[in-house]
């Protein structure tokens, strides 16, 4: 029987998306899960115009409130201090 090695440099999302990914399946089913797996990580990810910087929505950029509807901030948090 083969182990399992696990690169341990990866953050917990990217770990979370490679242990998602079942082994032993059908080439096509494996596909068909990593792509439902990325979908839903880069889905919570943007790139702040101001910095180029990329990171989580939530623990990045944060959210606002526009007329009843919820956006991402365009800016990252940290650009945002430093506008004011």
């Amino acid at each position: 029987m083969g182990s399992i090695q696990i690169d341990t440099s990866y953050d917990k999302d990217e770990l979370s998306i490679l242990m998602s990914i079942p082994t032993g399946s059908n080439p096509r089913d494996v596909i068909a899960q990593v792509n439902i797996v990325l979908e839903k990580y880069i889905k919570n990810v943007k790139s702040c115009p101001n910095c180029k910087g990329v990171g989580s929505i939530s623990e990045m950029f944060g959210w606002r409130n526009c007329s009843g509807t919820i956006r991402p901030q365009s800016w990252c948090s940290q650009c945002r201090s430093y506008k004011k």
